[in-house]
């Protein structure tokens, strides 16, 4: 009796093994703050509509059954912060969450689609706000989930229901986002160091009162005067002359199209200005100016200049710096959020900022708040051994790129404390390797581009080995794939496989320097 009970007992121990894990049942796990409201497996060719994107982008397909939940999480009685959970049969073991962007509002289905393809348990979060209705924005409530709570309450739901589903927790938990999922990103490392081991963060939006003074600034810039706009022509030009003035001088090669490091071009856009009797190919003495100005940036916080080569790059306007001409100032609603948010004034307009006197006036509104992220302490998640690799492009017309070396600067005199400065680097690249992108705006950019950063934040976690290089591509197509909307190739780079590739170039680990030739780029650490 002894055997038959001993052999029956590893029968059901087996069975139990091998058992499917069940998809339904997770609408009842009991998890602080949110409720699941469905969970159900997918047919085997699942296709949905990218929210995010919308217009002309394309349906996301996925061509694999997996295990689709959906919550609600109400940290708060006014929260609404819906999230998806998509739980692959083919499961590699660990857990993935990308970040959202703008004032978000969907879900960021090519991203988590992306990441099921290849093995990971993957969710998303709409951050709790909506795009049809801007009400949560004057809900004190409602705005702290979208700075804050949302991404750290659906990295808990998220990943308490893949334990739940595969009977074991995920081996590693891995985030990335881009611009306000940059700063999803950066508040994770800093306020909640222990959601995810490995963290990427590309043109982070770290340093809200400053994006939002910049924006302003560049806006005033522009249009100070009927003719000191800088339109098509006038950028078109001056990124010509950028280009055939540096390219070459600042560490790259004479035949780029791009500038590798345009803090060492010195372009003068006076050499444009209009001779007499001259209206073509050349610019007035008003838009020099404004070139001027915006190249030097405001005379008290010059990390905030536009830099040399991107001022209109093949993309078009939605990645220049046309952008800079109030456009980005309506589609942040910054004279409502700023004007009566943080000056009361409710007529108030961007041509009321004073940059010098109002700046105090901003980080003092925004020093408390999550949205600001730029704080260099980031010992509780070095301490238990996570790994950030931080991405930003030289040509981002919309977070000023010098943001992120001067992030990285601060956070090695956060670590110098009994160090030589040179400890103080080698220490912080232990755990934080910043790459910046020749010619790469917001997302898009015709010059380089990130190729596949979640596998190299994946390979540093596994085996300890950080990126000493990146892998960066220029693709032939990328007028075109921007201009479809399709999501960024270093969110979703097995979709760039078949992408027409103009140039492959490796960026160095900050602060090295990158020594090109036209057959390889060697980095060398100052």
């Amino acid at each position: 009796m002894r055997i038959i009970s001993f052999i029956a007992t590893m029968a059901a121990a087996v069975g139990t093994a091998h058992a499917e894990p069940d998809c339904a049942a997770l609408t009842s796990a009991n998890i602080p703050s949110t409720t699941v409201e469905s969970a159900e497996r997918t047919p085997a060719t699942f296709t949905i509509n990218d929210t995010y994107r919308e217009g002309n982008a394309a349906p996301v397909t996925v061509n694999r059954s997996f295990c689709r939940v959906k919550g609600l999480i109400k940290p708060s009685p006014t929260s609404q912060i819906h999230f998806e959970v998509w739980l692959p049969d083919d499961w590699n073991g660990d857990y993935f969450q990308t970040g959202n962007g703008g004032l978000a509002g969907t879900i960021r289905y090519p991203e988590i689609a992306h990441a099921l393809n290849r093995g990971f348990a993957s969710a998303s979060t709409d951050d709790g706000t909506s795009r049809s209705n801007f009400a949560w924005a004057i809900d004190p409530e409602r705005m702290l989930d979208f700075r804050d709570r949302a991404v750290h309450y659906t990295a808990v739901a998220g990943q308490k229901l893949t334990e739940i589903y595969y009977g074991r927790e995920a081996g590693n938990r891995f985030f990335l986002g881009g611009s306000k999922g940059g700063q999803e990103a950066m508040n994770e490392v800093q306020r909640y160091p222990e959601d995810f081991d490995g963290v990427v963060a590309l043109y982070p939006a770290t340093r809200g009162e400053f994006q939002a003074a910049s924006t302003l600034w560049y806006a005033q810039q522009m249009t100070r005067t009927p003719g000191s706009l800088l339109k098509e022509p006038q950028l078109r030009l001056l990124h010509t002359a950028a280009l055939r003035a540096c390219a070459g001088t600042d560490g790259g090669l004479k035949s780029d199209w791009f500038l590798t490091d345009p803090r060492k071009c010195k372009f003068d856009p006076q050499r444009l200005q209009c001779k007499p009797g001259q209206s073509d190919d050349c610019l007035t003495a008003e838009q020099v100016i404004t070139a001027k100005a915006l190249y030097a940036g405001p005379k008290n916080f010059p990390e905030l200049r536009m830099l040399p080569g991107g001022e209109w790059p093949q993309l078009g306007n939605l990645h220049g710096w046309s952008v800079l001409d109030g456009t980005l100032v309506k589609a942040f609603s910054l004279e409502l959020s700023i004007g009566q948010g943080v000056f009361h004034q409710p007529k108030w307009t961007y041509r009321d900022f004073d940059i010098d006197r109002d700046m105090p006036r901003l980080i003092e509104s925004s020093a408390p708040s999550p949205g600001n992220t730029f704080d260099p302490d980031l010992k509780a998640f070095q301490a238990r051994g996570g790994k950030l690799i931080l991405i930003h492009g030289w040509s981002d017309p919309m977070v000023p790129s010098l943001h992120s070396p001067l992030y990285w600067d601060r956070v090695v005199a956060d670590q110098a404390e009994g160090r030589t400065p040179k400890e103080a680097v080698a220490r912080t690249r232990q755990f934080l390797r910043l790459f910046m992108v020749p010619g790469y705006g917001h997302g898009y950019g015709d010059g380089l581009e990130p190729a596949d950063p979640l596998t190299a934040i994946v390979k540093w976690v596994k085996t300890d080995t950080p990126p000493e290089t990146l892998q960066a591509v220029a693709y032939e197509d990328s007028a075109a794939w921007a201009a479809a909307s399709r999501s960024p190739s270093a969110f979703t780079p097995d979709e760039a496989r078949d992408r027409p590739v103009r140039l492959t170039r490796k960026l160095c680990a900050w602060p090295a320097k990158a020594e090109i030739t036209a057959k390889e780029t060697k980095c060398k650490l100052p």
